[in-house]
């Protein structure tokens, strides 16, 4: 099927729609991926729209349902890239040699039982990652910058899950002169909270997020206002003046 596209590489033929077979081998089965591409009738140049590319990643995506268990390549890229590391650091904390790793990936072999396992288990325990990676001597290029994410990720969700901690604004409105305000977290000791812009305030009797919490940045601060609050209570614990701990930020 002809598309209404001119080739972006010659300039001068015209791209039609055509379709390859990709096949994959987990657990020695084959799993065929038809993909969506552009071929031009000039140049013989082979590319894909937005909309192709999309609607590709989207059929790659859904072959996970025939892996009976097995790790997709792009699930271990995804892993390593989201902590910065290179292939050889990857391998040297999972005890696996760079070139198995590499094929991994490409899914040219499968890991075996044991090494998926292991592979599944630092893909979502950070702390069992970390002590892999210190034993190995690998230092986690991103290391930081994802502990610091997950620090916030369980502050906002920890009022729907534990009631760790409690979230209260501060009355905040268009005439207080106020640069920045932040969420106040009851709870005990040094907590990591969002810091939010003028305007973001979320009501103690508002059940939703604002949208760009995860963007509004971390502060670590030290509790240092005690106040009550009769608000929130902690699941099945009295709520005292000692346990309601509010911090309030006032910054220009």
């Amino acid at each position: 099927m002809e598309s209404k596209e001119i080739c972006r590489v010659c300039k001068q033929g015209n791209l039609h729609e055509a379709t390859r077979i990709r096949n994959f081998y987990p657990n020695k089965k084959t799993v065929s991926v038809e993909l969506l591409e552009l071929h031009c009738d000039q140049c013989k140049a082979v590319t894909m729209s937005s909309e192709q590319h999309s609607e590709n990643l989207r059929r790659l995506t859904a072959r996970k349902s025939e892996y009976e268990g097995q790790l997709m390549g792009e699930e271990i890229v995804a892993f390593r890239k989201k902590y910065g590391l290179t292939q050889k650091q990857a391998s040297k904390i999972i005890g696996k040699g760079v070139i198995a790793f590499s094929r991994y990936e490409n899914e040219e072999f499968y890991p075996d039982t044991s090494t998926r396992l292991l592979l599944e288990l630092v893909m979502t325990r950070s702390d069992v990652l970390k002590a892999l990676a210190d034993k190995a001597g690998v230092d986690i290029p991103l290391w930081k910058k994802r502990v610091e994410e997950e620090a916030l990720e369980n502050i906002l969700l920890a009022p729907r899950l534990e009631h760790q901690f409690v979230p209260i604004i501060w009355d905040v409105d268009s005439v207080t002169p106020l640069g920045r305000h932040e969420h106040v977290y009851e709870g005990k000791g040094h907590i990591t909270i969002p810091a939010l812009s003028l305007g973001e305030a979320m009501s103690p009797i508002f059940e939703g997020w604002m949208a760009d919490a995860l963007d509004a940045g971390i502060r670590e601060v030290d509790v240092r206002k005690v106040e009550t609050s009769s608000s929130f209570l902690p699941m099945g614990t009295p709520f005292t003046k000692e346990d309601a701990i509010a911090y309030p930020k006032e910054a220009a």
